[in-house]
């Protein structure tokens, strides 16, 4: 059995508005197509997602910086994509913000996504069972 993981990221609602507020500055003075917000995230090194306005890396709040894991697996993959980046896309909509997300990552993710359903398929061909989809 995995252990349940550890040090989850939690979005700060007040540094998260004050961010957003200094990015509708910055993103009003944008050509377009530069009117946008990146949502970063990835599982490469460790767990990591970082929002930020187009052009202005800089000016990004990394959200997982307080995450002291170095490596992470299909389970962070899965926190992040189907319920963290998520309440960050809440966030970005409430707060008025066009965004796009990216996974930084993605070919190995699904790599390792790939592999985990080709175990799966392998594990339920021995005992007999089959898939649900």
């Amino acid at each position: 059995m995995l252990k349940a993981l550890t040090h989850l990221p939690v979005l700060d609602p007040a540094a998260f508005q004050a961010a957003a507020s200094e990015w509708k500055h910055h993103l009003a003075k944008a050509k377009p197509g530069g009117d946008r917000v990146i949502v970063e995230w990835g599982v490469g090194r460790g767990p990591s997602c970082l929002v930020f306005p187009v052009g202005n890396r800089g000016a990004g709040l990394d959200l997982t910086k307080d995450n002291p894991h170095t490596q992470s697996d299909e389970r962070w993959a899965d926190f992040l994509e189907f319920e963290f980046v998520p309440q960050v896309e809440q966030a970005l909509k409430t707060a008025g913000l066009k965004y796009t997300v990216i996974c930084a990552d993605l070919r190995p993710v699904q790599i390792m996504r790939e592999r985990l359903r080709a175990q799966q398929a392998a594990a339920n061909a021995k005992t007999g069972h089959t898939a649900h989809h």
